[in-house]
């Protein structure tokens, strides 16, 4: 274990693979604040998509959530009621997540509960080095109510550091798995 660990350390030279996601802040066509994310993983992309795509591994990178439960499932779609707790109150919302397997990319969107509206995606590309794979993180959400949405994007951009982390951590455990 020790000596894979410092395999991966000595295929990143220049710290590429642990760097801070480079963030920046976007607003959608209906005015819902957002934010872009991108950040290196060191795995596959095949390996990273599938570990996105387990929702079931969705509390590992996303503490946040107390509850989950998959309410309907499909050939490339997952619906799935969140308990979150979001600092003031608990949230529930349920989503919608398609996966497009061709353009490496889990989309979702609300279907329901407490928010007015959430949104986003990750996007998973191959890199010049196939263990590498960059994604990009794509999340809107407009709470619905005295909260402004540039708020929870402001919380939200202090937190993608540490989201990033816990992709890494789950792919790493993934292509560990895998072997």
């Amino acid at each position: 274990m020790l000596a894979l660990l410092t395999l991966l350390a000595a295929a990143d030279p220049t710290g590429a693979l642990a760097a801070a996601p480079t963030v920046e802040p976007l607003t959608a066509p209906d005015g819902t604040r957002g934010l872009r994310a991108i950040f290196l993983v060191h795995a596959p992309p095949d390996v990273v998509l599938e570990t996105l795509w387990d929702v079931r591994r969705f509390r590992q990178i996303f503490p946040d959530i107390e509850a989950l439960e998959v309410v309907a499932e499909g050939p490339g779609f997952v619906d799935a009621r969140f308990t979150v707790d979001a600092v003031l109150a608990k949230v529930r919302y349920t989503l919608h997540r398609e996966l497009d397997r061709a353009a490496r990319a889990v989309r979702w969107r609300s279907i329901g509960g407490d928010l007015k509206h959430v949104a986003g995606s990750w996007q998973v590309s191959a890199t010049d080095d196939p263990l590498i794979s960059r994604v990009t993180y794509v999340s809107f959400v407009d709470v619905g109510y005295a909260v402004p949405s540039g708020l929870v994007r402001d919380t939200a951009l202090k937190k993608v550091d540490e989201m990033a982390g816990r992709v890494r951590a789950a792919c790493r455990t993934a292509v560990l798995a895998s072997r």
